[in-house]
């Protein structure tokens, strides 16, 4: 039953959710369109509020690059390919796969997310490979669902922003150590709860039949012809669509503007 309702709201996550980038533009228009609505007459304060708001993330920007930049260095050691080929052929049944890969990205999301993004995908390629018992797709979603735990990890953007001196937030919350966020009690408790409970779920809605292992997972992918394209859903459409492009482009022209006048 479990699977049944996990394939449908999978197929129904597919054809409307676009990419995360085209909801954060989507977001920053709705505020606008409503701050407009709240100050009809002060369209030119909305806009070089749009803009000024680019100049005062550029610190934690560069925060999350450097998180993201050294995972990415760290994964591409061979050495670290190597041990995580070597953990991949351990697993034996497509349980033991799904299992393996969820602790595996967990481990490396608790030390940095960077690291984990590159980290999720090598391990459930090297799984996925080893066990054509397994059910692809479901492997890679093993393999970001401890998305969710990085919060509670040491590179917690939430965690590390509000401890930095002279965060953005700083005149509302103040600066609150990682003993109150990270490494409080009751994070801790929270994040060992969902790394058992996760993959008991991973496991009630993995599939009995239809299974798409990696071998013909990466075949289907390398044998789409050029010309092919991918069913018009609504969510592609938003993700193709130039008018939220345009839209962005010209308030960030008329913010120049402004300041040039």
């Amino acid at each position: 039953m479990l699977n049944r309702v996990s394939s449908r709201f999978s197929r129904l996550v597919e054809r409307y959710l676009p990419d995360a980038f085209v909801i954060a533009v989507v977001l920053s228009l709705i505020v606008f369109v409503i701050g407009f609505l709240m100050n009809p007459t002060e369209p030119g304060t909305l806009i070089e509020s749009f803009g000024d708001g680019f100049w005062v993330y550029l610190g934690f920007t560069m925060q999350m690059v450097l998180l993201l930049m050294t995972g990415i260095t760290l994964a591409a050691v061979p050495a670290i390919g190597r041990i995580l080929q070597l953990i991949a052929s351990t697993a034996k049944t497509a349980k033991q796969a799904y299992i393996l890969t969820f602790l595996i990205s967990s481990a490396a999301y608790y030390v940095n997310w960077g690291l984990a993004v590159v980290v999720g995908a090598i391990i459930a390629r090297e799984v996925g490979k080893r066990n054509q018992d397994a059910h692809f797709p479901l492997l890679v979603a093993s393999a970001y669902a401890p998305t969710v735990l990085y919060t509670a990890g040491l590179s917690s953007t939430i965690g590390l922003t509000v401890a930095t001196e002279g965060h953005f937030l700083e005149k509302i919350m103040g600066v609150v150590p990682t003993s109150e966020t990270i490494f409080h009690p009751g994070t801790i408790t929270i994040y060992l709860a969902l790394l058992i409970t996760i993959p008991i779920f991973i496991l009630l809605i993995a599939p009995t039949k239809n299974i798409i292992p990696y071998k013909a997972y990466h075949q289907e992918k390398v044998d789409i012809p050029p010309q092919a394209s991918a069913p018009e859903t609504p969510a592609i459409k938003l993700e193709r669509t130039p008018i939220l492009g345009t839209i962005t482009g010209l308030l960030g022209l008329s913010y120049v503007l402004l300041k040039m006048l």
